[in-house]
C-alpha cells in the first residue's frame, strides 16, 4: 500500500484546499495510506478528512524556516512513497525537502493563472525549483503555459493538466429548484469567493449600476467569502456612493453554498484571472446557468461568448448580464443542463484520481 503524504498550507475554505481534500478522500478510498500536513491552524475542511479516517498533522510555525524545517523533518521521516502538494509556498517545501536525494515522488500542484507567475522574479524563482519535482499538475491550460513559459528549463513532459475532480454523486442528491416564469420577480446571482482585487467586485458593481431601471429593480448578488482583504471596505464604499445596497448581500462562507447556488437563477464569478475556478466547476456539476469573465479555460468551459465579458469592462460585464437576465427560464435550464453534461465528461471523481495515481509511479 502506498503512504500519500498532502502537503498545503492550512485546511482553510480556499479552493485549493477543497481539492486537495478531495483528492485526499478519493485516494483513500482507492486504498492509499493518506495523510495531511499543514501549517496554518485552520479547521474548515477537518470535518472531513477525519469523517474519512486521514490524519492530519498541524504545526503551528511563525516563520517561514521554521515551517521549512519542521515540514522538511515530517517528510523525510515519514517514509512516504508520494508528497503531493498544492500552491506556492508548499510546493517549494515540498521540493527543498527532497534535496540532496530522495526516494519518494514529488508532485506540486499549481491552482493559479496569476500574471505575476511570469512577471515577477519571485514568480520565475519559485518556478526554477519546480525542476525538483517529479511532476508539475497545472489545473487549467492557461496555468500549464504560464508555468512553461515562466521556467523554460523545465520538462513540458512532465507538466500535465489535470482539471479540478468533483464527486458528481454527492451533486446528483441536490434537487434543482425550478423558478417559473415572471417579469416582475427577482433575478438572484449567486457568487462564492473571497474578497480580493483580482475577483474584481469594483468592477461588477459599476456594471450593475449601468443597467436600467427595471433590471436593477430584479437583481440580487448574493456574495459568500472572507472579508478579511482591506479592499472589501473599498468596494462597500463604492456600492454606497452608488446607491446599489439593495442589491447586493454579503455572507461568510457556508457549507451550504451549493444549496445556495441552485436556489439562484444563475451563478457568477466576475474574476481577473483564475486557474480553473471552483465556482463554476461546482456551479456546472450542480447543472447551474453560469456566468463569468472571459479569462483562463472560461471560454472551453462555458462555451456561450455572450456569458463572458471582459473583467475590465464594466460595460462589457453590463452586457452579459442584460443577456443573462432576459433569458427565458426554459432558456438557462437548457444552458444549465449543457453545462452538467460537460461536468460529467471532464470533472469526475474516477476520471481525475485515476490521471493522479497514473503519475505515482
Amino acid at each position: 500500500m502506498k503512504r500519500i503524504l498532502c502537503l498545503i498550507d492550512s485546511l482553510g475554505s480556499g479552493g485549493a484546499q477543497r481539492q486537495m481534500v478531495n483528492l485526499a478522500i478519493a485516494l483513500k478510498k482507492k486504498g492509499y495510506d493518506v495523510s495531511f500536513l499543514t501549517y496554518y491552524p485552520s479547521s474548515y475542511f477537518q470535518t472531513y478528512l477525519d469523517s474519512n479516517g486521514i490524519p492530519i498533522v498541524q504545526l503551528d510555525c511563525s516563520s517561514f524556516f521554521k515551517r521549512l524545517i519542521n515540514c522538511r523533518r515530517i517528510i523525510r521521516r515519514g517514509k512516504y512513497d508520494v508528497v503531493i502538494s498544492f500552491l506556492e509556498i508548499p510546493s517549494l517545501i515540498n521540493e527543498i525537502s527532497g534535496l540532496p536525494c530522495h526516494k519518494w515522488k514529488i508532485i506540486v500542484g499549481e491552482r493559479s493563472a496569476a500574471p505575476r507567475i511570469t512577471k515577477t522574479i519571485k514568480g520565475r524563482m519559485l518556478r526554477l525549483f519546480h525542476l525538483l519535482s517529479g511532476a508539475v499538475i497545472s489545473n487549467s491550460e492557461s496555468n500549464r503555459k504560464l508555468v512553461i513559459k515562466a521556467n523554460p528549463l523545465l520538462s513540458k513532459g512532465k507538466c500535465y493538466v489535470i482539471n479540478n475532480m468533483y464527486s458528481l454523486d454527492k451533486f446528483a442528491n441536490i434537487v434543482k429548484i425550478t423558478h417559473h416564469e415572471n417579469d416582475s420577480r427577482t433575478f438572484k446571482i449567486v457568487v462564492a469567493a473571497s474578497h480580493q482585487k483580482l475577483k474584481n467586485l469594483d468592477n461588477l458593481v459599476r456594471a450593475v449600476y449601468l443597467l436600467d431601471d427595471n433590471r436593477k429593480d430584479r437583481l440580487r448578488i448574493d456574495w459568500y467569502g472572507k472579508k478579511v482583504n482591506p479592499c472589501f471596505q473599498d468596494s462597500i464604499n463604492l456600492i454606497d456612493s452608488l446607491n446599489l445596497q439593495s442589491i447586493f448581500s454579503f455572507f461568510p462562507p457556508t457549507k451550504d453554498i451549493y444549496k445556495k447556488m441552485v436556489e439562484a437563477d444563475a451563478v457568477g464569478l466576475f474574476s481577473k484571472y483564475e486557474g480553473l475556478p471552483n465556482t463554476i466547476c461546482e456551479a456546472m456539476c450542480l447543472g447551474c446557468p453560469v456566468i463569468a469573465t472571459d479569462i483562463s479555460d472560461n471560454k472551453k468551459l462555458i462555451r456561450n461568448i455572450a456569458l463572458l465579458s471582459n473583467p475590465n469592462s464594466p460595460q462589457n460585464i453590463a452586457q452579459s448580464l442584460c443577456y443573462l437576465m432576459d433569458l427565458t427560464s426554459e432558456e438557462r435550464k437548457n444552458i444549465g443542463n449543457e453545462n452538467k453534461l460537460y461536468a460529467e465528461n471532464h470533472f469526475s471523481e474516477e476520471n481525475v484520481v485515476q490521471q493522479f495515481i497514473s503519475l505515482f509511479g
